[in-house]
């Protein structure tokens, strides 16, 4: 029905609309509670855990202790006609994100509340989360606290 031409331009109209993480990958750290805040850490730490994130979403509960550092990676494709964020709800915690090898600062630090600006079309990220810094006071059993 199609030549092999209107196929490739199917193909990559379809993909210029993608959006979303592409082969996330992730890595955990175990830390000492008492470890310096900073992902230098990372350099020096054997990596405990990593693989390929199935779903392509970030989730922080991977890790099954308690003081750890993980860094996702991966392909983010943000929408090219509009501007795009990464929002996250932070407290206390230690985060970052690079972008195609630069650290972006967030845009916003209100109470909890952090917006780091993302750039239009596919780029390479990483994000990164560690429990350092996070209260004690903090449960699991009590997400609202979170």
């Amino acid at each position: 029905v199609y030549n092999d031409q209107q196929l490739a331009n199917i193909v990559d109209y379809i993909l210029s609309k993608r959006q979303g993480f592409s082969d996330l990958t992730y890595k955990i750290y175990h830390i000492p509670e008492d470890a310096p805040q900073s992902f230098d850490l990372m350099k020096t730490l054997p990596v405990k855990k990593s693989g390929k994130v199935s779903s392509n979403l970030i989730d922080i509960s991977l890790p099954e202790v308690k003081s750890f550092m993980m860094e996702f990676e991966g392909d983010l494709y943000a929408p090219a006609d509009q501007k795009t964020f990464i929002f996250a709800m932070i407290h206390m915690d230690f985060f970052e994100i690079e972008i195609d090898g630069e650290i972006v600062k967030p845009i916003n630090e209100e109470w909890m509340r952090y917006i780091w600006p993302v750039k239009a079309g596919k780029q390479h990220v990483k994000v990164r989360y560690s429990t350092i810094g996070k209260p004690e006071w903090r449960d699991d059993k009590f997400p609202f606290l979170s």
